[in-house]
């Protein structure tokens, strides 16, 4: 089976950040820029510092097509700035919640915020 033909399953068993980047990578659809793309703010709980959370949130928007920015928090949780569909959201919010592969997600809470045009997903200097 190619790689862009991986089942969610596959992808969720082995937790490898290079498969899920191969089986869900796209480019984000030009029909999607501009006004009126969704943008959500996402608060992520649990043991999410120190143990490559911002990094596999990074590979997982860029998968996604997603744009924004991903940071720690000064209390110790981890802020996601994500701008694409609502298709595209809802699968970034189930990867965070699923976490990285030391992490322990107790939590993922989302919002709507407003756009701040970001070009492409970064990681951010952390919150002071």
């Amino acid at each position: 089976m190619s790689s862009a033909g991986l089942r969610r399953e596959e992808i969720d068993s082995g937790n490898d950040l290079e498969r899920i980047a191969l089986g869900r990578g796209r480019a984000r659809p030009s029909a999607l820029e501009g006004v009126g793309m969704p943008v959500k703010r996402f608060i992520v709980s649990g043991v999410v510092q120190g143990v490559g959370f911002r990094a596999f949130t990074r590979t997982c928007a860029e998968a996604l097509g997603i744009s924004g920015w991903v940071r720690n928090t000064a209390d110790g949780r981890v802020e996601v700035h994500a701008e694409g569909s609502e298709e595209m959201l809802a699968e970034l919010e189930f990867d965070l919640g699923r976490g990285a592969r030391y992490a322990r997600v107790a939590s993922v809470e989302g919002r709507e915020v407003p756009g701040e045009e970001c070009d492409g997903f970064v990681i951010a200097k952390e919150e002071t």
